[in-house]
């Protein structure tokens, strides 16, 4: 229950707003680090870094499909990377990965971890029932089975158990999955978005998709967990402790797939 108090009561994360007419000129004016202490663009930061820390060292990987900025004319404002605009809840989710109907909310960077502790414990949960019940029917002696009186009630339960119980193991395993690749739904449907490279020799622009080249698979299944559950195992499955890496605006990502990429496209 605290888990799904949690995933519908929090918000997923909204991008911050950041002024139309802002450049790259007014972040290294309004500097607060010195990006070359730094991993650049693609480090994350820790959760409790300043959001204008955060808007100032924000460097955008991903573009849209013709290499320009991802901007969401909706909301008016730029996309950060792994944003998307949610129809239903009409404005843009930080590292969206569905919008679920039976939390009314959307599922995003802030509430993806009791999102998932819902399902893992819900699952847990039909699966005692059923057993339970189930137990109890196999212990019975075979004459006093088939005396029992049905009860139409306790088979409701025994079936509603076992679609629910099946339904939501698989949704477990799913999303393991996809936490242990560090990929969201959308990026597993969809790709992780685009990257633009321009050829040093040719002076040519190159657009590349992320669908098959998972820049932000960190090598290992750990290193990706732990972006979501973070490093101390007391509180993987702890639903009051909701703390991640980053801010939703910046991802750390391979770099050896990365510079790999750059190396091909940019000569």
């Amino acid at each position: 229950m605290t888990s799904y108090y949690k995933v519908v009561i929090t918000n997923p994360g909204n991008p911050a707003y950041i002024p139309v007419n802002s450049t790259d000129d007014f972040y290294n004016q309004n500097e607060v680090i010195n990006m070359n202490e730094q991993s650049s663009r693609y480090t994350s930061l820790d959760i409790n870094t300043s959001l204008d820390l955060a808007l100032y060292t924000s460097r955008n990987l991903e573009t849209k499909k013709d290499g320009k900025k991802r901007y969401c004319q909706k909301c008016q404002r730029d996309k950060p990377d792994r944003a998307h605009h949610c129809s239903v809840c009409k404005t843009c989710i930080l590292k969206m990965d569905h919008h679920c109907p039976w939390i009314s909310n959307c599922v995003g960077f802030k509430n993806y971890k009791y999102f998932f502790l819902f399902v893992f414990y819900g699952s847990i949960y039909c699966i005692y029932i059923f057993s339970t019940i189930m137990s109890f029917l196999v212990a019975l002696p075979t004459e006093k089975r088939n005396s029992i009186t049905f009860d139409f009630q306790a088979f409701l339960i025994l079936i509603i158990s076992a679609v629910f119980g099946v339904c939501l193991m698989i949704f477990t395993a799913m999303h393991l999955g996809l936490i242990l690749s560090n990929r969201t739904t959308i990026e597993s449907m969809e790709g992780s978005g685009y990257i633009k490279f321009e050829n040093l020799s040719s002076g040519e622009t190159q657009v590349i998709s992320l669908k098959k080249n998972n820049i932000y698979h960190l090598g290992s299944k750990r290193l990706n967990f732990n972006q979501v559950f973070g490093k101390e195992v007391k509180n993987w499955f702890n639903p009051f402790n909701g703390k991640q890496f980053g801010d939703g605006h910046n991802f750390e990502i391979n770099e050896k797939v990365y510079n790999k990429l750059k190396e091909t496209y940019e000569g």
